[in-house]
C-alpha cells in the first residue's frame, strides 16, 4: 500500500471557484414573517385566500403498522379539509403536514397540517399562537408554510416543464417525473425526485436558520383510471397526469433498482430529468418566493481555501495474492444454464483459490475457520437481488436483518445462505472473513462489461477483511505513529439505540495494527465503556463515525447530514445556460480553461501526482470537504458527490480549530484511491472503513 506523495500537510488554494449549493440561510422567522406567509391574496375569483392550519392528535392503534398509521393520518386530514371547505368526496385535496411524537404519550402523533382556504374563520389565531409558542414550534410552522407554498407553485407549472404533472398534493411532491413501462413485469411506473424542504437552526448560532432543498430518487408503481372515487383519493398517495391521461400511484418501488438510471447531470436530451436540473429549478422557485415575500436570505456557497493531496492506494499484487476458499452457493439449475468453469478460471487474476465447497455441504458460521478467507458465489434472481427472505427479494442486508429480528431467531433459517451468515456474525461475537460475489446471468456468462471492476472491488473488500480479522494489521501506510479508537454507528429504522463497532488501533512504523474489536447493541453500554463519547451523547446518529486520538484526547467526527451539496455555478443560469458550457462531446468541466466559468465547479479533478484530491473550506472552527472524482466529470454524471463536515473536540467538549489538529491531518491523509471504489477517489477514509467492517461483514 502506498501514498500518492509524501506530503502530510494541506495546500493553501487561491482564486478557487464559488459553487452554488442547495441551502439558503436567513434570520430565524419572526411572528410577523410567519403571519405574512399565511396570507395568499386574491384567488382570481374575487376572494382572498389564506393558508389554514389544522391540528390533530392521532393515537396509534394496537398492532397498527407505521405505514397504516400514516394512511389513517392522511384520511383524517382529508376528511377534516373536505368538511371545512365543503368539498365533495371525489374532489382533490392539497395539503402538507408535520408530525411529531407526543412526549407524554409515545403512541400518539401530534399532527399540524396546512392547506388553502377562502374562509376567514379558518385563520384560527389561537391555534396559530399555540404553534408559535416556542422557537422550535415557529420553525416547524415556517417549514410547513414554505413547503405548501413552494409545492403549490411547482404544481402549477409542472405540466410546462415535465411529461408528468402531479395533480394532488398529499404532503408529498415529486418533481421531474418520467412515465415508463416494464415489459418484464407488465407494469407502468414513474421515476422522479421526492421534494422536501428541511428547515433547521444554523450550528453555533441562536438567531439564524437554514432551508435545504432535499430531493430523493423515487420510483412509483401506477395505473390508469377513468373515474375518481373517494376510496382512491383516500387510499392512493398521488394523482398524476400525462396529457389527457390520469394515473394513480398504487405503491412505492425500490428506487435503487427502478430509478437507478436517473443521473445527477447530463448534457443530452435527458438534461431536464436529472437531479441537478430539478435541484436548480426548485432553488430558483424558492428564492423567487422569498424575494416576493421580502424575506432576506443568504445563499450558502462552497469555496475551497485548502486542498489535500495525499491518498492511500493498494498495490494490485497485494490484493491478488490473497488465498481464499470458494463456497459455490449457486443452484444446480443455475449451473446447468451457465458454465461457471470459465468464470472460475478468471479468478486466478484476483484470488488464489485454495479449495472449494459445494452447495451440497454449505457450512454454518461455526464451521468456518477463523484463519481462512471465504468467497461465497451468490445467484442473482431475475429481480436483480441475491438477498432473499422466504424467497422474497429484499433491497439490502439491513432490510434482511430487521425482518429476521422481527420474526425472531428462527426467521434466519429462511434467508439466503450468504445473508444468513452475515446476520449470524452480527448477532454473535465471531469475526469470520466472508465476502459475497453476486453472479448475474450476464456476469456468469462473461458478457458483463463491468466484470473486471466487480472482481477487483470484491478482491479489495475481501483483502481488507483479511487484514482486519486475520493479519490484524493494514499497511504499509504513510501515517504518523499514534493510538486511535475508531467508532462506527448504524441505527435502524424505528430503533432508539444504535448498533456500534469500536476498533482500537495503533499506527506504528507505517502499519495500522488492530488491537481490539468490539460490537455493542445499545448506546448506554457504548458510552459506559468509551466515556470519551459522552460529550457527543446527543449526536449518536445513523452513519456516525468518530476517531478518538488517545494521545491528545481529541475527538474527530465527520458527517454529511444537513450539509450543502454542489448543484451549479451561481454566475451561470443552470436551467437555460449558454450551450457551449454543456460541451456534449467532451468533459463538461474542462470546456473552459477558467475553472470559475464551468457549470459544475469542483467536479473538475486534474489528473497527476500533484492533483488536489479533497477540496476543503474552513467555516469557523470546522471544515467542509468535497472529494472530486479521479477522472474528472464527463458529459454524464451518475451520482452527486456530497459535501462532508469535520469537527474536532477536546476532552472537555470544546470545539477546536480543526485545520490545526494532528487528528485532522491523519483523517485526510487516510483518504483512499482505488481502495473502496476501484479506479476512483473515495470520500471515506481507510480508518472509517476499518471501523465499519465489523457491522457490515
Amino acid at each position: 500500500m502506498t501514498m500518492d506523495n509524501g506530503m502530510s500537510h494541506f495546500t493553501s488554494l487561491d482564486n478557487t471557484p464559488v459553487a452554488r449549493t442547495n441551502i439558503l440561510e436567513l434570520n430565524s422567522p419572526s411572528t410577523d414573517v410567519i403571519h405574512s406567509l399565511l396570507e395568499i391574496g386574491s384567488s382570481g375569483t374575487g376572494t382572498d385566500q389564506i393558508i389554514a392550519i389544522g391540528k390533530k392528535l392521532i393515537e396509534r392503534e394496537y398492532k397498527e403498522s407505521i405505514a397504516d398509521h400514516f394512511k389513517r393520518i392522511h384520511r383524517e386530514i382529508k376528511a377534516h379539509i373536505r368538511h371545512r371547505l365543503k368539498l365533495a368526496e371525489n374532489e382533490l385535496v392539497r395539503y402538507v403536514f408535520d408530525r411529531t411524537i407526543n412526549r407524554e404519550n409515545r403512541k400518539q402523533s401530534i399532527v399540524y397540517f396546512f392547506y388553502l382556504s377562502d374562509r376567514p374563520e379558518d385563520r384560527q389565531p389561537l391555534l396559530i399562537d399555540e404553534a408559535l409558542s416556542s422557537a422550535q414550534g415557529s420553525l416547524r410552522v415556517f417549514a410547513g408554510l414554505m413547503n405548501l407554498r413552494l409545492k403549490l407553485e411547482l404544481l402549477r407549472e409542472a405540466g410546462e416543464t415535465f411529461d408528468i404533472a402531479q395533480e394532488s398534493l398529499n404532503s408529498d411532491y415529486f418533481i421531474g417525473g418520467l412515465l415508463q413501462h416494464s415489459k418484464k413485469y407488465q407494469i407502468d411506473f414513474v421515476t422522479a425526485y421526492q421534494l422536501e424542504l428541511d428547515c433547521f437552526p444554523v450550528p453555533h448560532s441562536s438567531d439564524r436558520v437554514r432551508v435545504r432543498v432535499n430531493l430523493k430518487r423515487s420510483a412509483l408503481k401506477c395505473h390508469q383510471y377513468q373515474t375518481i372515487t373517494s376510496a382512491q383519493l383516500d387510499d392512493e398517495l398521488l394523482v398524476l397526469r400525462k396529457g389527457d391521461t390520469r394515473y394513480v400511484m398504487s405503491e412505492a418501488l425500490d428506487a435503487r433498482t427502478w430509478a437507478s438510471k436517473r443521473h445527477f447531470f447530463d448534457v443530452g436530451d435527458n438534461r431536464r430529468y436529472t437531479l441537478s436540473y430539478s435541484q436548480n429549478l426548485v432553488l430558483d422557485r424558492l428564492e423567487s418566493l422569498l424575494n416576493w415575500q421580502s424575506i432576506e436570505y443568504t445563499p450558502v456557497r462552497f469555496q475551497a481555501n485548502f486542498g489535500s493531496l495525499d491518498l492511500i492506494s493498494f498495490e494490485p499484487e497485494a490484493v491478488a495474492n490473497l488465498p481464499v476458499t470458494l463456497i459455490d452457493n449457486t443452484s444446480s439449475e443455475f449451473k446447468a444454464r451457465r458454465n461457471l468453469s470459465g468464470l472460475k478460471r478468471s479468478f486466478k487474476d484476483y484470488f488464489q483459490v485454495m479449495g472449494e465447497v459445494s452447495a451440497a455441504d454449505l457450512p454454518t458460521l461455526d464451521r468456518l475457520q477463523p484463519d481462512i478467507a471465504y468467497l461465497v458465489l451468490n445467484e442473482v434472481s431475475d429481480d436483480g437481488s441475491s438477498i432473499r427472505l422466504n424467497d422474497n427479494a429484499l433491497g439490502s442486508f439491513w432490510d434482511a436483518y430487521q425482518a429476521t429480528r422481527r420474526a425472531g431467531i428462527d426467521g434466519n433459517q429462511q434467508l439466503d445462505y450468504y445473508t444468513a451468515l452475515k446476520v449470524d456474525q452480527l448477532r454473535s461475537d465471531q469475526h469470520k472473513v466472508i465476502q459475497g460475489l453476486n453472479l448475474s446471468p450476464e456476469f456468469a456468462a462473461g458478457d458483463d462489461k463491468g466484470a473486471a471492476t466487480k472482481l477487483k472491488r470484491t478482491a479489495t473488500e475481501l483483502y481488507l477483511k483479511h487484514c482486519l480479522y486475520i493479519a490484524r494489521e493494514v499497511g504499509p501506510v504513510d501515517l504518523a505513529d499514534q493510538r486511535l479508537t475508531l467508532v462506527s454507528l448504524r441505527r435502524l429504522r424505528n430503533d432508539k439505540d444504535c448498533l456500534s463497532s469500536v476498533v482500537e488501533v495503533e499506527i506504528r512504523d507505517g502499519f495500522i495494527r488492530i488491537l481490539g474489536i468490539q460490537r455493542y447493541r445499545n448506546n448506554e453500554e457504548l458510552l459506559l465503556l468509551h466515556p470519551f463519547l459522552e460529550q457527543r451523547r446527543g449526536a449518536l446518529f445513523d452513519g456516525g463515525f468518530f476517531i478518538y486520538d488517545r494521545d491528545n484526547g481529541h475527538l474527530l467526527t465527520t458527517y454529511s447530514s444537513r450539509m450543502p451539496a454542489i448543484i451549479g455555478n451561481p454566475s451561470i443560469d443552470f436551467i437555460d445556460p449558454d450551450q457551449e458550457l454543456l460541451n456534449p462531446a467532451g468533459k463538461v468541466t474542462r470546456s473552459h480553461k477558467d475553472p470559475a466559468s464551468v457549470i459544475l465547479p469542483y467536479y473538475l479533478s486534474p489528473t497527476g501526482k500533484k492533483a488536489t484530491r479533497a477540496y476543503i473550506q474552513e467555516t469557523g472552527p470546522d471544515l467542509l470537504y468535497f472529494v472530486a472524482g479521479a477522472q474528472g466529470a464527463k458529459a454524464k454524471i451518475d451520482r452527486q458527490n456530497l459535501i462532508y463536515n469535520v469537527l474536532v473536540f477536546d476532552r472537555s467538549g470544546q470545539l477546536l480549530r480543526a485545520i490545526d489538529q494532528p487528528i485532522t491531518h491523519t483523517f485526510f491523509n487516510s483518504m483512499t484511491f482505488n481502495v473502496l471504489r476501484v479506479g476512483e477517489n473515495s470520500k471515506m477514509s481507510l480508518l472509517q472503513k476499518i471501523a465499519r467492517l465489523p457491522l457490515e461483514n
